[in-house]
């Protein structure tokens, strides 16, 4: 039996192959670590705009940031074991294998995470 696509799949896709994630994609490992240590330098940095395709296929523009000058303050359970480090640093750790990043979504005021396989921009972004 032929499996058919829907349209969201088809314009995912379409989408991903002209991206910043297909671009990732097709890096070796070293060149993947680098992409990924750059946009976690910018968000350390600043507020940045990462534009990418959603796990249901949505395109999801989302302003987000490491920058502890807008970052909620830890929890109390947490203060203890990050004491060492600033949670933008912790969190910035937290890029995994799967190259998944956590960030703190200024609009949301809650921490959402992308994947860098999904990207298709990333920008220094104006904060209002």
């Amino acid at each position: 039996m032929e499996k058919s696509l829907n349209m969201n799949q088809i314009k995912m896709d379409t989408t991903l192959q002209s991206s910043l994630g297909a671009q990732y994609q097709s890096q070796s490992a070293d060149e993947r670590r680098s992409m990924r240590d750059h946009i976690r330098d910018l968000a350390i940095r600043n507020v940045i705009s990462v534009t990418f395709v959603k796990a249901d296929g949505t395109v999801r523009e989302m302003k987000c940031t490491l920058n502890s000058q807008y970052l909620p303050p830890p929890k109390l359970e947490d203060a203890s074991a990050k004491q060492s480090s600033t949670v933008a640093e912790s969190v910035a750790k937290e890029i995994t294998e799967d190259s998944t990043m956590r960030v703190f979504d200024i609009h949301a005021q809650a921490w959402r995470s992308f994947r860098f396989d999904r990207l298709l921009s990333t920008a220094v972004a104006a904060v209002e």
